[in-house]
């Protein structure tokens, strides 16, 4: 029991100490960054490289700074997708509206600021794939989720229902499609078909 008591005690000890590491390195690189930009000079191997699946062809490296401007709004994925959605929609009635925020979408009806913001918070940071829009208003006509591997997860599951069932309440439609190498385009064109005959 002691033992058990020890190794508790000391993964506790190890992950306060791994998160203050963490904020020193954090207060260490900002302070650089700083400087830099006062000094209109950045060393850029001062900064370690932390996006495990940095691609230098997705990015534009153009000013002094440890940032980097993407190429594309997409993932090779979503770009793939969105390919095929372009032949699907209304292009006369309809435009695409890629990385749209929930709460772009929402409006809370209650004044009361401390209500308010707890409606907010609980679709803050969160985002749809695609949202169709009517092409002359920008009204929102439905959301498209393309559903990767990461739903799988327990986490992404929970994501998923509280947001299908937030957006059924407001008969708004949510379609998830999975995503795939090939698509289907009359199965697509139909799921939005039918969604547009529903709302």
């Amino acid at each position: 029991m002691e033992l058990i008591l020890y190794i508790l005690i000391g993964y506790i000890a190890y992950k306060k100490y791994q998160e203050y590491k963490s904020k020193q390195e954090y207060k260490s690189d900002m302070k650089l960054y700083n400087d830099g930009l006062k000094n209109k000079e950045i060393d850029y191997s001062k900064f370690e490289q932390t996006q495990t699946e940095y691609n230098q062809n997705d990015y534009i490296d153009t000013a002094k700074s440890p940032f980097l401007i993407t190429n594309s709004l997409l993932t090779k994925a979503e770009m793939n997708f969105y390919k095929i959605l372009k032949d699907v929609v209304d292009n006369d009635k309809q435009i695409i509206c890629p990385k749209v925020r929930m709460i772009d979408v929402l409006w809370t009806k209650t004044y009361r600021v401390e209500n308010k913001m707890t409606f907010i918070n609980k679709v803050n940071r969160k985002h749809f794939d695609f949202v169709i829009c009517d092409k002359e208003t920008l009204k929102p006509l439905m959301a498209i989720e393309l559903d990767d591997k990461s739903h799988e997860e327990e986490a992404r599951k929970e994501r998923d229902e509280f947001v299908d069932a937030l957006f059924t309440d407001l008969k708004f439609k949510v379609i998830h499609i999975p995503v795939q190498y090939m698509y289907n385009t009359n199965e697509i064109k139909e799921k939005i078909a039918i969604t547009q005959t529903t709302n």
